[in-house]
């Protein structure tokens, strides 16, 4: 089972560059969860109870650890 989670970890790590945060833009919203593109894919993710208001064109910052991927929030544009 460990080969495994490490094979998995390994496969999240290629995809965001090892980083532990990556960006993307909400495409949509479904509930509680936020269709965004990042690195080149959608990916349907959760999101903090605290970003409220989600819209499509938000840039929002992604938490990427070992394939928990959770949508933080919307970065401020202006």
């Amino acid at each position: 089972m460990a080969d495994v989670v490490d094979a998995l970890a390994g496969a999240i790590a290629s995809m965001t560059g090892g980083a532990a945060f990556a960006t993307g833009v909400v495409t949509s919203v479904a509930g509680p969860k936020v269709v965004v593109t990042v690195l080149g894919g959608s990916k349907t993710l959760p999101r903090l109870a605290a970003y409220t208001t989600p819209a499509a064109g938000d840039v929002v910052l992604i938490a990427c650890p070992d394939g928990a991927w959770c949508v933080l929030g919307k970065i401020a544009t202006s």
